[in-house]
């Protein structure tokens, strides 16, 4: 039966991959991974590519467009390719950066590949808001604490709706909204309990308490800014 292993590759550091996401890897044949256009460079592909030596780089287009028509026809292209390069005697594995059950396009994939009678086996990968308050000390949550991840939207409302219902909030997609969340953390009163990340993992990795920051620059798609409503202690 075809088989295809999605692969969580982490926040971006390759170092962070798995043991058992290096081993399969390394051992596939084939190696699916999402662009965002043609000619593009993966950022998946980025972080496991000292994995990669003998294996097929297949790239797939999963354009960032609001259009869920587009879109739609574009995952129906993508598993039209995937199928076809599918084969019984090859190891074929799909690369998403942090982990595929977080905002991964690649969970779209799996459900349409399942009607394929494709068999699926997907390996977990280290989350970027993990990632980050590790690298900061810091705990997502604590004794009864609850925490949410909100992919931010640009609604000053909603935003502060999530804040005022939660202990602990994982904003991430900040580019989106950053200003709305910047005004909506104000008059909360928890500009001070904030921590702002960028591509963490990377080369042009940024860590910072400085909340200004969503003020004064067009951030990087990679930003998340995590709240503690019950203070960070340095």
């Amino acid at each position: 039966m075809k088989k295809l292993i999605g692969i969580g590759v982490g926040p971006g550091d390759p170092e962070l991959m798995t043991y058992k996401a290096i081993k399969i890897i390394k051992s596939s044949d084939l190696v699916f991974v999402p662009i965002a256009k043609s000619g593009q460079s993966s950022v998946a592909l980025e972080i496991a590519k000292e994995y990669i030596t003998h294996q097929r780089i297949i790239p797939l287009i999963f354009p960032m467009i609001k259009s869920m028509e587009k879109r739609n026809k574009y995952m129906k292209r993508n598993i039209d390719v995937i199928i076809k390069y599918l084969s019984t005697d090859k190891k074929s594995v799909f690369l998403t950066i942090g982990d595929p059950s977080v905002y991964a396009t690649y969970m779209y994939l799996v459900e349409r590949l399942k009607k394929s009678q494709v068999t699926i086996e997907t390996l977990p990968g280290i989350s970027s808001f993990s990632a980050i308050c590790s690298k900061a000390n810091l705990p997502i949550a604590l004794n009864d604490e609850n925490f949410t991840v909100y992919p931010l939207k640009n609604d000053l409302e909603s935003i502060k709706d999530i804040i005022h219902s939660n202990d602990n909030v994982i904003f991430m997609k900040v580019s989106k909204g950053q200003k709305s969340l910047y005004q909506a953390l104000k008059e909360t009163n928890h500009l001070e309990n904030c921590l702002v990340a960028s591509n963490i993992g990377k080369a042009d990795e940024i860590i910072t308490r400085n909340i200004n920051i969503l003020l004064e620059e067009k951030l990087s798609y990679f930003t998340t800014l995590v709240l503690k409503k019950g203070g960070i202690h340095e």
